[in-house]
């Protein structure tokens, strides 16, 4: 009997931890233009090292650190997410009717970071700082490529 009540706990605890782990929301897209001195951080005057474990950093073009940046919250570490997530922005740029699309893996991420900064960098980088894209959507998806979190602008759709 006792056995049976513990295996039924174990099960529930298996269950739920599968249930909540797409179980994560988008709290907050805010935006920024940002440059290359804006990720540096004070440890890195200090010690002259660069730090690159500490935000989860997506961009268009990976050389280029210029650019726009939409800075997604989520209500979880990324540590939490299920194995081999991914991220999808889609936007449309300013001036055109056409959205573009970027695929970033989490494989390399910060785990104990809740904050994610995706940069339209390079080529993708609107020109202007009045140019910025007109509708977008960020989703998160699993290895199957089922999204189970998503954040869009009003403009999109």
């Amino acid at each position: 009997m006792i056995i049976l009540k513990l295996w039924k706990n174990c099960l529930f605890i298996m269950l739920s931890g599968i249930i909540t782990a797409h179980a994560v929301e988008i709290k907050m897209v805010r935006f920024k233009n940002m440059v290359d001195n804006d990720f540096a951080r004070i440890s890195e005057f200090i010690t002259g090292n660069k730090d690159t474990q500490s935000r989860c950093v997506f961009r268009t073009q990976e050389d280029r650190k210029n650019g726009f940046y939409f800075i997604v919250k989520l209500d979880r570490d990324l540590n939490l997410l299920p194995k081999d997530s991914s991220l999808v922005l889609e936007w449309i740029p300013y001036g055109k009717t056409k959205a573009q699309q970027s695929q970033f893996s989490f494989h390399n991420s910060p785990k104990h970071s809740k904050e994610i900064y995706i940069g339209l960098t390079g080529k993708d980088a609107p020109q202007k700082t009045s140019s910025v894209p007109i509708a977008w959507k960020i989703s998160i998806h699993d290895q199957k490529g089922q999204s189970f979190a998503h954040e869009k602008s009003f403009l999109w759709e």
